[in-house]
């Protein structure tokens, strides 16, 4: 229920999470001077806090499904959280990292993608922050680069070589690109007659959200 609103959370905060993402942070933030273990992390520093009033969006989003606005402002809090967290790896870590999602079942929570090492990548970015405890890591098989490469080149085989009017997208839980036409059967003919083939991590997907060209 939580995940519709969600995505208009995330919006409240895009400008501030746009603004507040610093310098990537150091592998070794946390270690004592000749420690081979990371120190403790300050009392506090890993509690997700809400000491702001309520933005009136969190208001109606919480009057609309009926819970409490605490509630909308700790998700909205987690939201800002992440969004530093993705810029950063999205800017850091574009080989191995894939992509960021917020999930709400069973539980509020963070599901980071890479297509490698993915906990010892994300390790240094989460400790000792609220996001700590939130993060789920799973692996993909292709990075965020790599699905933008290949948006751009399918993009360019349909509208440019072939002349077909398309749109696209990258669906972050199946991890590929999905270029959405009209009729998938002319594509398939048109790229059978110019013997073009899509890019790898690409899907066609007949919508009906482009109109005929």
């Amino acid at each position: 229920m939580l995940r519709l609103w969600i995505v208009v959370v995330l919006a409240i905060g895009l400008v501030t999470v746009l603004a507040a993402c610093g310098q990537p942070p150091n592998v070794d933030a946390g270690r004592e001077s000749g420690s081979a273990e990371p120190s403790p992390c300050p009392a506090g520093q890993t509690r997700l806090q809400v000491d702001r009033r309520a933005h009136p969006d969190e208001r109606a989003i919480a009057s609309e499904l009926g819970v409490p606005v605490g509630e909308v402002q700790r998700h909205s809090a987690l939201s800002e959280h992440a969004g530093r967290l993705a810029v950063a790896l999205n800017r850091n870590e574009r080989e191995t990292y894939g992509s960021l999602e917020i999930v709400d079942e069973p539980d509020l929570g963070i599901v980071v993608y890479f297509t490698e090492d993915g906990e010892e990548t994300v390790r240094p970015y989460v400790r000792c922050t609220p996001l700590a405890g939130f993060v789920e890591v799973r692996t993909v098989e292709a990075s965020i680069a790599e699905l933008e490469a290949a948006q751009d080149e399918a993009y360019r085989i349909v509208t440019e070589e072939l002349g077909i009017r398309a749109d696209s997208g990258i669906n972050i839980q199946k991890n590929r690109v999905e270029v959405y036409v009209n009729d998938e059967g002319r594509l398939e003919k048109a790229m059978s007659e110019a013997g073009v083939e899509m890019p790898k991590h690409v899907a066609v997907v007949e919508a009906g959200l482009a109109r005929p060209s």
